[in-house]
């Protein structure tokens, strides 16, 4: 009796810490968004700073509102298929990974936000950040994350053979989101005298790309330690340990040979 006792409490307390983790990291991701908006804001011209501001606060509440009313479901939701999940909607908020897992969906929405800056309407975006949180990014999630999808079941294995491996969303965040930057940014095309013109698209403030920079930098520890769910299964800390170190220091060397080609190439 008691040593069941000693396996429930610690069991507890494990929901307790995975709890606490998902929520600190969560909210470090969230903090992203304003690394991201101080980023996009420092590199544009300063009369186009409150449409760029208006156009991701809006984009972030429509994707967050998608996500909650059919996005998460869509993507985690228990499915009878590998393509999509199922249509429970609006009721997932109560779930921990709700929130979460909402984070990404919404980091992902706005990341071709600076491939069309200064050049797409407010509305627009909206609606685009809507449909890639509601149908979009849900899909390749549940394809790679839910355990269901066709590119990684649950045993390790694909429809393919080997189980796709995507550790802190270098291709369900970053590649879906950057796919949308890249079409985005070859449907509006470049700003006008852009290439006749550089000297007018000069960032207009580099003090705040810089302060953005290292914002975005610590949201990162957030994102990527954030991504093992949870630190109470045997080997999370160590694997925490060694994400936090990679986190540190592949930014540090990347800024040195940027700074060094930089200096260098002047």
């Amino acid at each position: 009796m008691a040593a069941d006792r000693i396996d429930l409490m610690v069991q507890q307390e494990g929901v307790i810490l995975d709890a606490l983790f998902k929520f600190v990291t969560g909210w470090m991701v969230f903090l992203f968004h304003t690394g991201w908006s101080m980023l996009e804001t420092g590199s544009i011209r300063y009369e186009s700073i409150p449409g760029v501001l208006n156009k991701n606060m809006l984009a972030l509440c429509v994707a967050f509102l998608a996500w909650w009313t059919v996005g998460y479901s869509f993507a985690f939701g228990p499915a009878d298929n590998a393509v999509l999940g199922s249509m429970d909607f609006a009721f997932n908020a109560k779930h921990m990974n709700w929130y979460f897992q909402g984070t990404f969906c919404a980091t992902a929405a706005t990341i071709p936000s600076g491939a069309v800056a200064e050049r797409m309407n407010v509305k627009f975006y909206a609606i685009y950040a809507g449909i890639f949180a509601a149908m979009i990014y849900p899909a390749v999630s549940h394809w790679c994350w839910s355990g269901q999808g066709f590119l990684s079941y649950a045993d390790g294995t694909s429809a393919f053979g080997k189980s796709f491996l995507d550790f802190a969303g270098a291709g369900v965040v970053h590649m879906t989101g950057g796919i949308g930057a890249l079409l985005g940014s070859l449907a509006v095309g470049p700003r006008k005298d852009r290439f006749t013109c550089p000297e007018r698209f000069d960032a207009h403030n580099l003090s705040m790309v810089v302060l953005a920079t290292l914002l975005m930098w610590f949201s990162w520890f957030g994102f990527n330690t954030g991504s093992l769910t949870s630190l109470h299964k045997p080997g999370a800390i160590q694997t925490a340990l060694d994400v936090v170190a990679n986190t540190t220091l592949a930014p540090a060397v990347c800024a040195l040979i940027l700074w060094s080609l930089h200096t260098n190439l002047r």
